[in-house]
């Protein structure tokens, strides 16, 4: 019974790691949605307070190619959208963006957990919009910028069976927004965690 155990154990084992041998491929995808709402109020006179919505969505589906065992070279399409709208109907800001991002990813050891780390430059654009109307007039102002940034990860993968992982991470990103009428550039940069899952073929 135990060289039965044994023997079903080494199998899976050889089946997980056979999913991230030369030769394999990755698909995987992450994405966001949420939905919000929020009141903006001020203690000064003759200011009432305003309802605010707030819609935000994200997805990035990314593929990539193992060159060798353990390493994993691909590329990932990021798509977001986000919306904010005064309870007037009338004020509202929207921000649209593309971005283009290869990866590279390098798994460790044997087994159904593997540590891994990755790192990834970013290339896009982005376009916001701004309406806002008063007593005397209205306002429309469009802004876009070219975006580029990097980022450094590291964090474990969990395989559920031969073909599917769920995976967690920690991340250090940078970015940098330059508008394309030169006005100015906007950088920002920020530590955050995500989970993310993979399916291996």
């Amino acid at each position: 019974m135990k060289k039965i155990a044994l023997l079903f154990i080494t199998l899976i084992t050889i089946s997980i790691n056979a999913q991230t041998e030369k030769g394999s491929f990755m698909i995987g995808a992450s994405s966001n949605l949420n939905f919000g709402s929020a009141k903006i109020w001020s203690e000064n006179d003759g200011y009432n307070s305003r309802d605010t919505k707030a819609t935000n969505f994200s997805i990035a589906p990314k593929v990539g190619y193992f060159i060798m065992d353990n390493f994993v070279i691909g590329t990932e399409l990021g798509l977001s959208y986000s919306k904010s709208s005064y309870e007037n109907g009338s004020d509202s800001y929207k921000n649209n963006s593309f971005v283009f991002t290869p990866f590279l990813k390098n798994y460790f050891l044997k087994g159904e957990f593997k540590p891994f780390i990755e790192a990834k430059v970013s290339f896009g654009k982005n376009k916001s919009e701004n309406n806002y109307y008063d007593a005397f007039d209205s306002y429309n102002y469009t802004d876009e910028s070219n975006i580029f940034g990097y980022e450094f990860g590291a964090g474990i993968a969990y395989f559920i069976n031969d073909t599917i992982s769920v995976e967690f991470s920690l991340k250090y990103n940078k970015t940098k927004n330059d508008t394309t009428n030169g006005d100015y550039t906007y950088h920002a940069s920020s530590f955050n965690s995500s989970i993310g899952f993979g399916i291996f073929l």
